[in-house]
């Protein structure tokens, strides 16, 4: 059950950091159209915006393989699922919200 849970909590730690370097970029992406340059923000992050890029990419490739050791022979369908299963379940929630408060992408 540890594993399991630990399997879990580590797909979701991956899913919050790849949602706040999303963010993180989104805002620097607004800021540019609207002509705010970002070195007026009271509080900066450290690097130009291809580190944060990258970090995104990276986050993303170990949320898809942090799970990996599932598919070595025999398959084991039940760490499968306790290593992945936050991925759906966080889209499902995050597209069912966006449903259902009919808000703007």
């Amino acid at each position: 059950v540890f594993s399991y849970i630990t399997s879990v909590g580590g797909t979701a730690a991956y899913i919050a950091w790849i949602a706040i370097i999303f963010t993180h970029l989104r805002i620097r992406a607004a800021a540019a159209r609207q002509g705010i340059d970002v070195k007026t923000f009271p509080f900066k992050a450290f690097g130009s915006i291809w580190i944060y890029r990258f970090n995104l990419v990276f986050n993303i490739f170990l949320l898809l393989v942090q799970g990996f050791t599932v598919f070595e022979t025999p398959f084991n369908w039940r760490s499968f699922i306790a290593s992945y299963i936050s991925i759906p379940t966080f889209l499902l929630l995050f597209l069912g919200f966006k449903v259902w408060n009919k808000t703007k992408w």
